[in-house]
């Protein structure tokens, strides 16, 4: 499946929130690879998370543990998940991140 991206705090597009938002969420059902670009210098916070009982939005996600990812940090990681948040590292930054899930 196909799904749009997290884009955060570039020109024009919402800012990298303090706290996990709805914004700052992507719903993915059934997804295999994270990518991940973090371009300025401030650093965030990344949670994945599944739905065992099947797609019911965002209630229904069960989040794993927040890895953080520093400044210029682009990752592509194989794991499975169906829900990906993005937040910042320290309140009051901004963080510039795009996320892509496959």
């Amino acid at each position: 499946m196909l799904y749009g991206n997290l884009e955060l705090g570039q020109e024009g597009r919402e800012a990298c929130p303090d706290q996990f938002t709805q914004a700052a969420t992507l719903i993915c059902p059934r997804s295999k690879r994270l990518i991940l670009q973090v371009s300025s210098a401030a650093p965030v916070y990344v949670q994945c998370g599944f739905m065992p009982q099947g797609i019911g939005g965002e209630g229904a996600v069960i989040w794993q543990e927040e890895e953080p990812f520093v400044a210029g940090a682009m990752a592509s990681l194989a794991r499975q998940f169906d829900a990906v948040r993005v937040r910042n590292w320290k309140a009051g930054a901004k963080a510039e991140v795009f996320v892509s899930v496959a």
